[in-house]
């Protein structure tokens, strides 16, 4: 949501009611307050709007070149440059890093594939699902976390190569 549409709808809910100036005063300041407490990042879009996107919608966050992110969000991906930001300062003990470049909210992860290595984050998975692949020892922490039964890997979905002595695994879906 946009920043002045936050604020807008807010003072609109309240002006329907008729507020005088006090109200009106008492009213942005806690809109201050609320906005205060949120852990919030803003970013500018494409149309030179101020867009806020609360860190607790963050899916996962990825630095995909120095001091260059990327923060992905069910409503959209939103980057971010700046080489005064600390990551770390932005996210809170949800958030796991998975690899070197990528740190996942665990809150949002809803199942994971440890054959692949995937994260994903949504309840059903198909090609538009969001997901995220990390490093095969993170899998071990998202299982930690999520329970097997959250793991979309079953190894009756694979073929063995009748051509291998070693068994190779060729997976039917992914």
């Amino acid at each position: 949501m946009k920043f002045e549409d936050w604020i807008s709808n807010i003072i609109e809910q309240k002006l329907k009611m008729k507020c005088t100036k006090i109200e009106i005063d008492n009213i942005t300041k806690e809109i201050i307050d609320e906005y205060s407490q949120m852990k919030n990042i803003s970013f500018v879009n494409k149309e030179n709007e101020i867009v806020l996107v609360d860190l607790n919608e963050v899916l996962y966050i990825n630095e995909y070149k120095k001091n260059m992110f990327m923060f992905y969000t069910h409503e959209g991906a939103y980057e971010l440059f700046n080489k005064n930001i600390d990551i770390s300062s932005l996210i809170n003990e949800n958030f796991i890093q998975m690899d070197k470049s990528i740190l996942v909210n665990m809150t949002k992860v809803k199942k994971y594939n440890s054959f692949y290595g995937d994260v994903y984050f949504d309840d059903v998975i198909d090609e538009s699902s969001i997901r995220v692949r990390v490093l095969f020892k993170s899998i071990e922490v998202v299982k930690r976390k999520l329970g097997k039964d959250k793991n979309i890997y079953n190894e009756d979905d694979t073929l063995y190569s009748p051509l291998s002595n070693n068994k190779k695994k060729y997976t039917l879906f992914h």
